[in-house]
């Protein structure tokens, strides 16, 4: 039999089954890394099935032994992501961002990623029922747009079938509506891209108060769209994102940037931008969130079908990591693995 080597990088699981003196069978786990892993493959290939080995310094035992190899893209241990979505299932439904925001971080759970999971907290999220909480340590922040202060206060629970806690940004003013971006009659409501600043502005705050760092932040939807121009720009010397891979979902949803106030750039424009930082987001004089955040993203999956030419010409240029992921019943591991290809080898597991 062989002990094949596959794959870049690859941890390597070695399974020796074993019998005791009872001859009660027992299976031993060995995790080895590539340092050692031509030397291990030597010895065993050397060995013959059913030698002697002594563990420990205990007695020695049969043995039966064979490789299973993980190769790169199959598990995202001790990676960090953050996920930074305007929807996510079972809170929101009925669209695209809804299901991959909850399926996605459900198998990279399965995959043992560390997660951080940021949304809204609309007024259509019943707390009783998904047993939201306030988070007195986290809560309290004031979050500055156009020189007005706007409380943000921080709400959690766990998403359901997993003990994975998702974090709510809460602003009375923003969010407590009984819709999500219109009205009653189907009108966007006036301040929707106020209400982006405040959560893509808010979300970064609260992971500085986390202390942790990112690997990679994911952004899912135009309320998220400004966070890639945010972390290049107004957060760029944060030591906690200096090395985040920034990957933005692009979903051909609604964004409303035609309904967004007149001094909307201004508001977008904080701790010290000036409206002239804007310019990656214009495109023919008007403004446009998917367009400005391809633009700052490291990554871009595209997860929708139908954009402006504008938009599809952009894409189709781009000079940086580009995935397509419309099924929402698609194979979650195409994104683990380029997750994987964005982060540096030498930490991919």
């Amino acid at each position: 039999w062989r002990a094949p080597i596959v794959g870049t990088n690859p941890i390597v699981c070695l399974f020796f089954l074993t019998e005791s003196r009872r001859r009660r069978r027992s299976l031993l786990f060995l995790k080895i890394n590539i340092v050692s892993c031509l030397s291990v493959a030597k010895w065993v290939k050397s060995s013959q099935i059913g030698a002697n080995v002594s563990f420990c310094g205990k007695k020695s035992v049969p043995l039966h032994g064979f490789f299973l190899t993980k190769t790169q893209g199959l598990e995202m241990e001790k990676k960090r992501i953050l996920f930074i979505s305007q929807e996510m299932e079972p809170y929101t439904t009925g669209d695209a961002i809804s299901t991959i925001s909850n399926k996605l971080p459900l198998h990279l759970y399965d995959k043992n990623a560390e997660l951080r999971l940021l949304m809204p907290r609309y007024g259509t999220v019943n707390e009783r029922r998904h047993r939201l909480h306030e988070v007195v340590r986290l809560s309290g922040i004031n979050i500055i747009i156009d020189e007005s202060d706007h409380p943000l206060i921080i709400k959690v629970a766990s998403l359901p079938s997993s003990r994975l806690q998702v974090y709510f940004l809460d602003n009375e003013d923003y969010f407590k509506r009984k819709f999500l971006y219109e009205d009653a009659e189907g009108k966007p409501f006036a301040d929707n891209g106020e209400r982006g600043v405040f959560f893509a502005k808010g979300a970064l705050e609260i992971v500085k108060k986390f202390g942790w760092v990112p690997d990679i932040i994911h952004c899912h939807g135009w309320m998220s769209a400004l966070v890639p121009f945010y972390l290049k720009t107004v957060y760029k010397d944060e030591p906690l994102f200096r090395d985040s891979k920034v990957v933005f979902s692009a979903y051909d949803s609604p964004a409303y940037e035609e309904s967004f106030a007149e001094n909307y750039k201004a508001k977008v424009a904080i701790d010290g931008l000036k409206e002239e930082d804007l310019g990656a987001f214009m495109e023919d004089g008007h403004f446009s969130l998917t367009k400005g955040s391809i633009q700052y993203s490291d990554a871009i999956i595209k997860s929708g079908t139908e954009f402006p030419d504008y938009i599809e010409t952009q894409m189709a240029k781009l000079e940086k990591p580009f995935l397509e992921f419309t099924d929402v019943e698609g194979d979650y591991n195409e994104i683990v693995e380029f997750y994987n290809s964005l982060v540096e080898e030498n930490e991919v597991v």
